[in-house]
């Protein structure tokens, strides 16, 4: 429970419940109730601006609510997710909007512009997205109860669904550009390729042997590139349905990886505390760096992506730090600081001019990046 007074008579009251109440002392020390409302979320504080004519409400839902104290009139101030964020995307060109998914149990669309929500997506029963790819009109998203869900994206409202896309969950997403298919990845290791206007699953790659952690298309399309924990960068061909190469890193899983478009080239990074560049036409990795000065303390990154000129990446990871990388020389040259958890997922704006980052705390933060 919350309590704040506006005047020297009046006070107001939230609770655990979701109600918030205003109430009035009278002459002859009576409490009178004078309004009262729902705000769908336990009352976590209570400010009041000092003139006592508004006040700012905030709710266990991550709401923060703008009221009138004389017409007790709310209107939502701001909103953030009260969990750990999972995923984020951009949609294709556009640098001004991005989704996230987090634990708790919300995809939500930012406008960037006025950092405000624009559309929030859940499921009708309480689970945590896992993964989601943002396009313009639609949001394809992967879900812990193994279930693959598509949004609109203007209102939030779901369009259809898959069950059983995977047993342990859906970890990872990719969506062709032409929209007529998508591919899965899940926690018991299946890679899966989906039929977009019948949603029937038209291939089924079984190698890894652990979480897929990220799936993307390459080579026009029509090659899948799929990382697991298992230590494994494998790279398939979708026509013939068959693994063309093998890459595996020496020690710990592949977290992360991204690609140079019309290139053989790739950055991976994992429990191993490094960024590894691939050539997928040879068998060793071509080169490393180490993601801190010592190796014993190194950072585990998370989540890798390359600046839309390739020349730099932005990684996050187990110091709750933003990491800005320069590929030529394998040098780090910034590095933020504002997440108080580990960082899961990062991303670069398609215009090159900003960063996004999620984290374990909840928090998703807009960098700005001057290169």
């Amino acid at each position: 429970m919350s309590i704040r007074f506006v005047d020297f008579t009046r006070f107001i009251v939230g609770a655990g419940n979701g109600t918030l109440a205003m109430y009035q002392i009278t002459e002859d020390n009576k409490i009178n109730q004078l309004h009262k409302t729902d705000l769908g979320g336990a009352v976590n504080s209570i400010t009041v601006r000092v003139d006592g004519l508004e006040s700012l409400i905030s709710t266990d839902r991550g709401l923060i609510f703008r009221f009138n104290t004389n017409s007790f009139q709310k209107g939502l101030h701001s909103e953030n997710h009260t969990g750990s964020i999972l995923d984020m995307s951009y949609p294709p060109g556009v640098s001004d909007r991005f989704a996230s998914a987090s634990e708790d149990g919300t995809i939500r669309l930012w406008d960037i512009s006025e950092y405000f929500v624009i559309a929030k997506c859940q499921a009708n029963v309480n689970v945590v997205p896992l993964s989601l790819v943002y396009r313009d009109e639609v949001l394809l998203s992967g879900w812990a109860d193994g279930k693959i869900r598509m949004f609109r994206s203007d209102n939030g409202q779901q369009i259809w669904q898959i069950d059983n896309a995977h047993k342990t969950g859906v970890t990872t997403l990719c969506i062709s550009n032409n929209l007529k298919f998508f591919c899965s990845g899940g926690g018991e290791g299946d890679v899966r390729v989906w039929e977009m206007r019948t949603r029937e699953m038209v291939s089924h790659l079984k190698e890894h042997t652990h979480k897929v952690t990220k799936v993307k298309l390459i080579a026009n399309e029509t090659q899948l590139l799929t990382s697991s924990r298992d230590r494994a960068l494998l790279q398939w061909d979708l026509k013939s349905e068959k693994r063309i190469s093998a890459h595996i890193q020496r020690m710990g899983g592949i977290n992360s990886f991204d690609t140079v478009p019309n290139t053989t080239v790739v950055f991976s990074t994992g429990q191993d505390r490094k960024i590894s560049l691939w050539d997928l036409n040879q068998s060793e990795v071509q080169r490393q760096f180490e993601t801190s000065g010592n190796p014993k303390k190194g950072d585990e990154c998370y989540s890798i992506c390359l600046s839309p000129n390739f020349k730099y990446a932005v990684t996050g990871g187990s110091n709750c730090s933003v990491k800005l990388w320069d590929l030529q020389t394998g040098q780090q040259i910034s590095e933020g600081f504002g997440h108080s958890g580990p960082v899961n997922t990062v991303q670069f704006a398609p215009d090159g001019k900003q960063v996004i980052s999620g984290a374990q705390d909840g928090v998703v933060i807009v960098w700005n990046v001057f290169l």
